[in-house]
């Protein structure tokens, strides 16, 4: 007869399987039913630019305010703002414009748009819409495509890797504009408050590749990030 303690033992590993199983299972499901957040993938006009404008990432917290709702300039799609970081908008500018160069495009780097834009809007007889600014700004400079992004939250976490008083919480976007026809040709945006895994079993893959920690509002955008420009440039 196998002891009671050895029982429960085994009786405990099983369950542990089954539960990895299928929170594996729920994860992949999901991700399959989940709506397609990047808009031009697969679209042979991205295999085809080979110079590309890069503008600075834009803090939007120092633009409205924190907690405040937040319209993406180029899709519409309301964010609520968090604490400004400039100096993370300024480490995902330079990812970027790392990603776009080990890719093989000619990039025409953020101080050079930035300065393009300012000219722009300062010639401008009234406002400009971020759309008209970006477009023109880069048709001047005679780019094939610039690409803008927008930090829209940035919430710090409070508390340890695994026990978190709040979450970090983040939220950003990215958009290609291509500038011989004037349309969006890919984006993609990310809004997340990290959750416990009881909260959201759906987000099991996500659970494993933090290890179940708490993790802080740089590493979120930093893994995010990383993932979200692995399918950019893809096509080449």
């Amino acid at each position: 007869m196998i002891p009671r303690g050895d029982r429960l033992r085994v009786r405990s590993k099983i369950l542990t399987a089954i539960g990895l199983s299928l929170g594996l299972l729920i994860s992949s499901l999901a991700s399959g039913c989940a709506g397609v957040r990047q808009e031009g993938e697969g679209d042979p006009a991205i295999a085809h630019l080979k110079r590309i404008g890069l503008a600075p990432v834009v803090d939007m917290a120092r633009v409205y305010g924190p907690e405040r709702s937040a319209r993406a300039p180029l899709t519409g799609k309301v964010f609520v703002t968090g604490s400004a970081a400039p100096e993370l908008a300024a480490m995902m500018t330079a990812r970027i414009e790392e990603h776009l160069a080990a890719q093989g495009f000619e990039v025409v780097g953020p101080a050079t748009v930035q300065a393009a834009m300012d000219q722009v809007d300062a010639s401008a007889a009234g406002p400009l819409a971020q759309h008209g600014l970006v477009l023109t700004a880069g048709r001047n400079l005679e780019v094939d495509a610039v690409l803008v992004g927008y930090l829209y939250r940035v919430r710090e976490r409070e508390g340890g890797r695994f026990a978190a008083a709040a979450p970090a919480s983040v939220a950003y976007g990215l958009y290609l504009m291509e500038t011989g026809q004037g349309r969006l040709i890919w984006f993609d945006e990310f809004d997340e408050t990290q959750k416990s895994l009881d909260e959201n079993l759906l987000a099991f893959g996500t659970f494993l590749k933090r290890r179940g920690e708490w993790i802080s509002a740089d590493q979120m955008v930093a893994q995010s990030l990383k993932e979200m420009l692995s399918g950019f440039g893809a096509q080449r």
